[in-house]
């Protein structure tokens, strides 16, 4: 793990440190000087199936905070159920709430950068929590919001069938966003080719010369990048 900036240590040392925490209380926080709230961790339900994370395994990232302050280089989760940040720490897990949080951007295995914004960036957001995850940015970016539902159980104990857990569903929404605007586009061919106006043929002709998907994130960012540099 990469040395933390003299700020960064700082930072974690204000957060880290002397601060009252109530075990096992999701809904209780502590707001330091610095206006950063933090709290404890609950366990999942066990009858309760799915998970409530936007990645199930720890990610190293970085958070760039509103403050304008930077913690980096430490595995972090989004829970989207409880709308905080968890930080594993050397010792435990410490806790930033979403809305202290402007920017993720978590590292992959491969040294890949993924890039996630709180949508309370963009004006006129339908979402007001949570996190946009950039697939491309440009002149037209295109962005992915996932969200988090809980399926309640269908279980029939006359019949005895049916699923008797609840369980945690994600499901993915894009969006457009370009002129400082953000509009959901649906992740369909004919949609998506709508959003280049008079240049949709040009994208299309370069999206089947290059065997490109419109249901592939990762092609739908050459896509996108093919048409910011016409």
């Amino acid at each position: 793990m990469k040395n933390l900036s003299f700020l960064s240590l700082f930072l974690l040392i204000f957060i880290f440190n002397g601060i009252s925490q109530i075990p096992n209380d999701p809904t209780y926080t502590y707001t330091g000087n610095g206006g950063i709230t933090i709290s404890t961790i609950q366990s999942k339900p066990k009858n309760i199936k799915g998970s409530v994370y936007y990645n199930n395994k720890w990610k190293i990232g970085t958070l760039e905070l509103f403050s304008k302050q930077k913690i980096k280089d430490y595995p972090i989760r989004y829970d989207m159920k409880y709308h905080r940040i968890e930080i594993k720490t050397k010792d435990n897990v410490k806790i930033i709430p979403v809305s202290d949080v402007k920017k993720i951007t978590y590292i992959d295995n491969n040294g890949n950068s993924e890039v996630c914004i709180n949508c309370s960036v963009y004006k006129n957001s339908e979402n007001k929590f949570g996190f946009y995850k950039i697939i491309y940015q440009g002149k037209i970016s295109l962005l992915k919001k996932t969200n988090l539902q809980l399926k309640e159980s269908n279980y029939n104990p006359t019949f005895d069938i049916g699923e008797k857990s609840k369980e945690y569903i994600k499901t993915d929404k894009y969006y457009i966003y370009t002129n400082g605007k953000i509009s959901p586009v649906k992740k369909k061919k004919r949609q998506i080719l709508k959003t280049f106006n008079n240049k949709a043929e040009k994208v299309e002709i370069f999206a089947k010369r290059n065997e490109l998907s419109f249901k592939k994130d990762y092609d739908l960012s050459k896509i996108f990048n093919y048409y910011n540099n016409l």
